[in-house]
């Protein structure tokens, strides 16, 4: 988790550019990863496998938390899915089945 919030920082709160080799350079030196290790077949294999597999569970961005049989996807969800892991009653009310049917404005297929 502590790796996954530094690389999120970098490039979401801190507004950083991941191609950019010299800062990326000092990132990876603040999380004692070599630079170099994402050109690795191993590691590049590993990602593959592990997007082929998030893209079969319905998973297109992150973060997402698939938690008790529902996904919540996008940092602005957490709270909402905190509040499902406290009382998962709440996503039963009438409001949210309403919420549930209305129509997208978009949907990834």
């Amino acid at each position: 988790p502590e790796v996954t919030r530094s690389v999120f920082d970098y490039i979401w709160r801190d507004g950083c550019d991941p191609t950019d080799q010299e800062a990326f350079a000092g990132l990876c030196s603040e999380l004692e990863v070599e630079p170099g290790a994402v050109k690795h077949p191993d590691v590049k294999q590993r990602l593959l496998q592990n997007g082929k597999e998030a893209i079969a569970c319905g998973i297109f961005g992150v973060p997402t938390w698939h938690v008790l049989n529902r996904m919540f996807w996008g940092f602005d969800a957490t709270d909402m899915m905190v509040d499902y892991l406290h009382d998962r009653r709440m996503f039963e009310d009438e409001e949210m089945k309403r919420v549930k049917n209305l129509p997208y404005g978009a949907r990834r297929i």
